[in-house]
């Protein structure tokens, strides 16, 4: 079973902090050598994105959190913990990484499952983000999700640490959007079957495709036209793994009969506001021009 099936992952909340150490695997001692004292509460609260995983019952089965920049209270001297940072920001300069698209891991725990989807979801939620970096002790690659999904860029035995790398690429490909054609019809069905399975948003076929005859998909394909569009996603292997049906042909009264749709003004045009006359007009201000036209 695909991981994306077994967990949601979400922002983190207040409330999900006492079950945090609850997490099957959770080693309190192993990841306060790895990732210092961590202050939860104030990474749920403050860090640039904070991130939690539940599984199917709705356990707290992963925890993740980022920011901007390095900063972990290694098992050193505040003064040595201060030049392994420097060393670390230095040296994903030296490695290209641009500030503005990189953030880095503060923490990660998980129950050993659930890692790829935590990161899937932190890049997903930060589309300008290329790069998680990470900076850690000796024994730091060891830790499943570090093992699984990063890479050792640089280690500077003077100060002990290494910086670890998690590309875009490698946990959220990049996907070839296109228009759908009748013969990817079989390729498709197992996509929208996982999707209904899941009982995600949207999965169900429209109803002019006549979705419970046989090949409704195909008809919808089939159908497409200037108003109507059905686009699929395709992977670097070139495997179908999404799909997407569009139309411009609303029925927006419909929809104004079912939804609140008042915040937005009704999915209608707002009226051309008229210019506004002003109480003491006359008709002698007029340019002699303007005159001339209203007499003809």
């Amino acid at each position: 079973m695909d991981e994306r099936d077994q967990f949601v992952v979400r922002p983190a909340e207040a409330t999900d902090l006492p079950e945090l150490k609850t997490i099957d695997g959770w080693n309190e001692k192993l990841q306060r050598r790895m990732f210092g004292n961590v202050n939860m509460g104030h990474l749920v609260e403050n860090a640039v994105l904070a991130l939690s995983a539940m599984d199917k019952t709705g356990r707290i089965a992963g925890f993740c959190a980022l920011l901007h920049g390095p900063t972990t209270q290694l098992d050193k001297t505040p003064e040595d913990a201060q030049k392994a940072l420097k060393w670390a920001k230095a040296e994903s300069l030296a490695l290209k990484h641009d500030p503005g698209s990189t953030l880095w891991l503060r923490v990660i725990a998980s129950d050993g499952h659930c890692d790829l989807s935590l990161l899937r979801r932190a890049f997903a939620a930060q589309p300008g983000i290329k790069t998680i970096l990470a900076i850690g002790p000796e024994g730091f690659g060891e830790l499943p999700a570090i093992r699984s999904h990063f890479t050792e860029m640089s280690i500077s035995n003077e100060h002990g640490v290494s910086v670890y790398e998690c590309r875009r690429q490698k946990v959220l490909p990049t996907l070839r959007v296109r228009r759908a054609a009748v013969e990817d019809h079989d390729d498709l069905v197992p996509v929208l079957k996982r999707a209904q399975a899941r009982k995600a948003a949207l999965s169900s076929l429209p109803e002019s495709s006549d979705p419970d005859e046989q090949f409704a998909l195909a008809r919808l394909i089939r159908a497409q036209d200037t108003t109507n569009v059905v686009l699929v996603a395709e992977n670097e292997e070139g495997r179908l793994v999404g799909l997407m049906a569009l139309t411009s042909a609303i029925n927006v009264r419909a929809l104004q009969r079912s939804f609140e749709l008042e915040v937005y003004d009704n999915l209608q045009d707002p009226p051309e506001e008229e210019e506004a006359v002003p109480e003491n007009f006359e008709e002698d201000d007029l340019p002699e021009e303007v005159e001339a036209e209203a007499e003809e």
